[in-house]
């Protein structure tokens, strides 16, 4: 071989020289590329270089070494990290009334409660061994409401809070589970056969929810909490890992709605953890297959339905708000969704529904993509997020009015929360590119070629605040017993904040520091009752006397104590910036003795796409967009006049514009996620962790 090589060599040495004197390119030593390849492979090296820099954005852990807990909140959790961080600015209002945080014994007696039941209600999820039943269920049975108040308790849950969810109907209640419970039908003068534990549990836990949003008394009262302790032991009784049914998955829903509800900060992780095991149980018992396939009449069809796509929901919205994974994703095509028929047919009579088939749509067309999207393994372009934006945009549904009183409850909720449903799923969607706008045009973050995200971002924050502050005017102290709302709405807070917080003004619709403003004044409203927003109130008041100061700034440019970004501490260097805006992993730990930290290793690369989650710009389309055979054919509408969307118009900068740099070159192909809690960091609202 060699030989022959040399031989080649040669012969091109005497063709070369009978044409020119220099030596031919191929014999040059060393031998090199021509520039234009060689340019190409590099930049294709560099850039490989950046989105393995960028892929390593995970969330937040944090260890607290005194306490030895950990918890984890992922890429999209940044509102959830920066709260649960211990040392957040604090305010001297008087704190917001709050749940006990821990229930001893002696509680449980004040409650009225007897000892038969406290061993069941502390091994909960757990059935003790060796403990007989019978006695705590007769001590149980002795402490539920009287009949005409499990009526009242069951008409006041379901009025107050079925624009969130309708994981029982009120047929259901007052005609098969309450007879059931209390060995009697009072409509027909007959005894029925007694009910098991988990549909004891149900009705328990119902009520406990309906004394929680009962506005007559107090937030956090000691009613909800004494049904909400025998619900949960009665859920004990009959081990609920190994005998399963429809009304074990409809208990556990439900408290998880109720700790994310009953005041204690402690419980919301809670909320993540019976969901999850909800959605578990409720592949035990074959409910995310289509019931077609079982040959069931059209009424447990429904229910089955109804109660598979409203788990699927509140999986998703608690994947978006904590950032960790939702476990029923990889179901959520094997049943089909309720009709409108359906629904008008076994709605009739019941309480309007906040969402219903058509808040069944949107899980399955936008939260479910949206979620595979945000928590792919391999990080999407920003070109496939525009692209997801205009495939939200063109299914958005219309909204159906409600009949009415629409001063009412449940049919003023029901417009409230269909009102900015589309816009606070497109925030989410460009929340991340919102501040990656900021870190790479801090000046004027209209200039990036993430403008059209930064713009979107603050217009949907502006729509969600302006509607909750509409609705919170007339449902004031319904509104502040849920903790979700002020979640979102600390969301859009923040990038209110965040677009109020650049060094120039900028000429935006509404202008963010009196946007900022107007949310600091409904936050201080709520945080009167609402734990949640009562700890995000802090941090925006912080925010806005940042604010104050580049206002003052601009005002007073000869002023020596003129706001200067380069006299932050907070801001130094452009990179700093990036892994600031850009939510790199961190690590937050707290005082103890925290020995795993001296052998923590460096981050690792993500998992392989095959071993993970789904490419996001290759499967969302053909995973949850399929075109299957046997699907009811539905028709999507364009959105009305009256259904408020993002202008990409409204400002002097066209829709797309942004997708490709001033060079011509496509923006990079990471999708950057963000942490509040670095944000704030950056601009001194919130202190450095040590």
């Amino acid at each position: 071989m060699e030989e022959r090589m040399r031989a080649l060599e040669d012969a091109l040495v005497i063709a070369q020289a009978q044409e020119s004197d220099e030596p031919h390119p191929l014999l040059a030593t060393p031998w090199k590329l021509d520039e234009d390849e060689s340019a190409k492979d590099s930049g294709e090296a560099d850039m490989e270089g950046k989105v393995e820099d960028m892929a390593d954005i995970l969330g937040a852990l944090h260890i607290d070494g005194k306490e030895r807990s950990n918890k984890f909140f992922g890429p999209t959790g940044g509102v959830e990290s920066l709260l649960f961080d211990k040392k957040a600015p604090t305010t001297k209002l008087p704190p917001a009334p709050s749940a006990r945080e821990v229930i001893t014994p002696a509680d449980l007696r004040a409650l009225g409660i007897p000892e038969e039941v406290d061993v069941f209600f502390y091994h909960f999820p757990f059935t003790p061994i060796g403990i007989p039943p019978d006695p705590a269920r007769r001590a149980i049975e002795s402490c539920i409401p009287p009949f005409d108040r499990a009526m009242e308790l069951s008409k006041i849950m379901l009025e107050h809070m079925s624009w969130m969810f309708q994981i029982v109907s009120l047929r259901y209640m007052t005609k098969d589970l309450i007879p059931s419970v209390y060995g009697f039908d009072f409509n027909r003068g007959r005894k029925v056969p007694s009910c098991g534990p988990h549909d004891l549990a149900l009705l328990l836990i119902v009520c406990a929810l309906g004394a929680l949003v009962d506005t007559t008394q107090e937030p956090y009262n000691e009613e909800a909490l004494r049904y909400y302790v025998l619900a949960q032991a009665a859920i004990g009784l009959d081990s609920m890992l190994e005998n399963n049914s429809l009304a074990t998955i409809r208990f556990l829903h439900l408290l998880s709605i109720y700790n994310g509800m009953c005041g204690k900060e402690s419980a919301l992780s809670n909320t993540y953890a019976l969901l999850n095991i909800a959605g578990i149980l409720s592949q035990r018992i074959g409910l995310h297959v289509d019931p077609s396939h079982f040959g069931l009449d059209e009424k447990t069809s429904y229910e089955r339905r109804s109660n598979f796509w409203n788990l699927v929901q509140g999986d998703m919205w608690q994947s978006l708000g904590t950032g960790r994974p939702p476990c029923m994703v990889n179901v959520a095509r094997g049943c089909r969704l309720p009709t409108e028929e359906e629904e008008a047919r076994f709605q009739e009579g019941e309480i309007p529904a906040g969402f219903g088939v058509w808040g069944h749509k949107y899980t399955r067309d936008f939260l479910v993509p949206l979620n595979i999207f945000i928590n792919a393994a391999k990080q999407p372009s920003y070109q496939s997020v525009l692209e997801l934006d205009r495939k939200f945009r063109a299914l958005a549904l219309p909204d159906v009015p409600a009949h009415g009183d629409p001063t009412s409850v449940p049919v003023s909720m029901r417009i409230w929360v269909r009102s900015h449903y589309i816009e606070l799923i497109l925030l989410y969607l460009h929340r991340g590119f919102f501040a990656q706008a900021i870190a790479t045009h801090l000046e004027n973050p209209l200039a990036s070629p993430y403008a059209y995200s930064f713009i979107t971002a603050y217009q949907c924050a502006c729509h969600m605040l302006k509607t909750t502050r509409d609705c919170f005017e007339l449902h004031a102290n319904l509104m502040t017993r849920v903790w979700m709302i002020w979640t979102f709405n600390f969301t859009s807070a923040m990038i209110i904040a965040g677009a109020a917080m650049c060094p120039k003004p900028l000429k935006l619709d509404p202008p963010p520091a009196v946007m900022l403003e107007e949310a600091c004044a409904l936050f201080t409203d709520a945080g009167k009752i609402n734990s949640r927003a009562a700890k995000a109130l802090p941090l925006l008041l912080r925010m806005r006397e940042k604010v104050r100061e580049v206002q003052q700034a601009h005002a007073n440019p000869s002023s020596s104590s003129s706001f200067s970004i380069k006299q932050d501490p907070g801001i130094t260097e452009d990179s700093e910036r990036i892994a600031i805006f850009g939510g790199k992993t961190r690590l937050v730990a707290s005082t103890g003795d925290t020995p795993m930290l001296a052998h923590a290793t460096p981050p690792q690369a993500p998992i392989p796409d095959s071993q993970g989650w789904p490419d996001a710009q290759q499967s969302y389309t053909s995973y949850y967009y399929p075109q299957e055979p046997h699907a009811v054919e539905e028709t999507y509408h364009q959105p009305t006049q009256e259904h408020w969307a993002p202008d990409p118009h409204a400002s002097t900068y066209e829709p797309y514009q942004y997708i490709f740099s001033a060079d011509g070159e496509s923006a990079p192909s990471f999708i950057p996620t963000d942490s509040w809690a670095a944000f704030l960091q950056g601009h001194g609202a919130l202190p450095k962790p040590a």
